[in-house]
């Protein structure tokens, strides 16, 4: 992932990994932390280090990239897998 100030300047990566992200990203309530799918999992990112954190153990089936979304609190997120043919909502305590 790579920011840019509104006010204009370079761009910045934030996120350094051997791994793409799978999905579309979510900003944190306090716009601390991104939250994403990568390597199977779902992380978290600290938006001023770029220290990425795994969530869930990684998958042999990728978690849906549709929908990957913070609490309204910021202490979990919401994110969506295949079971059986059916995709499940499922959340995670964010650490």
């Amino acid at each position: 992932l790579w920011t840019i100030s509104p006010n204009g300047g370079d761009p910045r990566q934030v996120t350094q990994s051997i791994h793409s992200i799978q999905s579309a990203f979510s900003w944190h309530p306090a716009g601390k932390q991104m939250a994403f799918i990568c390597d199977n999992s779902v992380m978290v990112c600290e938006m001023t280090t770029g220290t990425m954190t795994r969530l869930t153990p990684r998958s042999h089936e990728t978690p849906s990239g549709d929908a990957v979304v913070f609490s309204p609190n910021g202490q979990h997120i919401a994110f969506m897998r295949q079971v059986a043919s059916f995709h499940q909502i499922f959340t995670v305590a964010v650490k």
